[in-house]
């Protein structure tokens, strides 16, 4: 039995891409681009031109045919099946298109979410760390509500709202800012590590899921309906406007 082929950090020359493929070096030539789309599902990488990629982080280190055409499903419905509000969550959108292609999706719902977030981070990128392909995203709270009881989808506090939500933000995560400025100070002058510096501020600000779940529980009461973490997705294409000002809404 062959043995499959493995992705690995570093250079990778276009003939062994085509291997890890399980096609012709002349065939992955002739379909570079292609092939290179198909290989974002697996790896960030930068791309060398002729020679070959430089692969910067393993999504998934073996091919498979079966797992790419499940990827391409979800990653192809990903975008037009997000609310066009901008609000939405990644379990919410793969969930609809794995029960809507579920005859094409040899996947359990839990793998359809994991794909469904690669597809997130391909497209807008990680909250407040990179920009994806479309643009950016950033996580929001948003209300949930069911239309008819069952179609899910999440809308943005009001002003009011948001109000009540700084008030409560700042009950259960105030923070002596002092502190904050010292605590970056040690981290600089080397006194203690980045993750030790976390560890502190998670302590004395209550930023662990017992902190959250007060939080959510007592804003869910005030504005009368449940409360959760939701994803904010911002296009490249989208001008200055409503949703921007709904975006820099969020941020404050």
């Amino acid at each position: 039995m062959t043995e499959k082929k493995s992705l690995r950090l570093g250079k990778m020359k276009g003939k062994e891409i085509a291997e890890w493929f399980g096609i012709a070096a002349s065939t992955f030539s002739a379909h570079k681009s292609d092939k290179l789309e198909e290989l974002k599902i697996y790896a960030e990488f930068e791309d060398l031109g002729g020679k070959g990629v430089n692969i910067t982080k393993i999504i998934e280190p073996y091919y498979s045919k079966k797992m790419s055409e499940a990827k391409k499903i979800i990653y192809d419905a990903f975008d037009e099946t997000w609310d066009e509000s901008g609000l939405d969550t990644v379990s919410n959108v793969t969930l609809k298109i794995w029960e809507k292609y579920s005859e094409l999706l040899p996947i359990q719902s839990n793998t359809a979410y994991n794909y469904g977030l690669d597809a997130r981070n391909l497209l807008y990128g990680k909250p407040y760390v990179t920009v994806g392909e479309k643009g950016t995203c950033i996580y929001v709270w948003g209300k949930v509500i069911y239309d008819d009881g069952m179609n899910l989808h999440y809308l943005p506090l009001t002003e009011d709202e948001v109000a009540k939500k700084q008030k409560l933000m700042k009950k259960y995560f105030g923070t002596n800012e002092e502190k904050d400025v010292m605590i970056a100070e040690m981290v600089e002058d080397g006194e203690i590590t980045k993750e030790e510096a976390y560890d502190l501020m998670v302590e004395y600000r209550g930023l662990n899921k017992a902190g959250y779940g007060k939080f959510i529980k007592e804003l869910s009461k005030e504005v009368g309906a449940p409360v959760t973490k939701v994803t904010f997705r911002q296009r490249k294409e989208e001008v200055i406007g409503e949703e921007e000002s709904l975006l820099l809404n969020y941020q404050n």
